[in-house]
């Protein structure tokens, strides 16, 4: 493709989703774009529309949920507790969505911290 006209200038802020450049395939097309602007009134709009939805997300406590969820370590976390054979689902996770990260544990025990042991799964 070749640029036929720079819409967006260096060092500028734009609003995501608006078009920076213009991209012709054929070097004739070029001209065609020399007056060509956006139309910036339609983003700006989707902008504040975009601003005023964040405004009323709502966080959702995933607290209760801990316990049961499966995937709350993560895999490298799961193999050094089992490897000890600690139980260190009591652990805040300071990973994504609160998971418990090889680095809790590790901060955990060289902290002193003392954890049960596993206890057997009944097959």
């Amino acid at each position: 493709g070749i640029v036929a006209k720079i819409l967006a200038q260096a060092g500028n802020e734009v609003v995501v989703g608006s078009p920076i450049m213009v991209i012709v395939e054929d070097e004739k097309d070029v001209g065609a774009f020399a007056n060509f602007e956006t139309d910036t009134s339609a983003l700006s709009k989707v902008a504040n529309e975009t601003e005023n939805e964040t405004e009323n997300v709502t966080v959702l406590d995933t607290t209760a949920q801990k316990n049961n969820n499966p995937f709350r370590f993560l895999p490298s976390a799961r193999f050094l507790a089992q490897s000890k054979n600690i139980d260190v689902s009591s652990l805040e996770g300071s990973g994504k969505g609160g998971r418990i990260t090889k680095g809790d544990i590790l901060y955990a025990l060289s902290a002193g911290r003392k954890f049960p042991q596993l206890q057997a799964k009944k097959k």
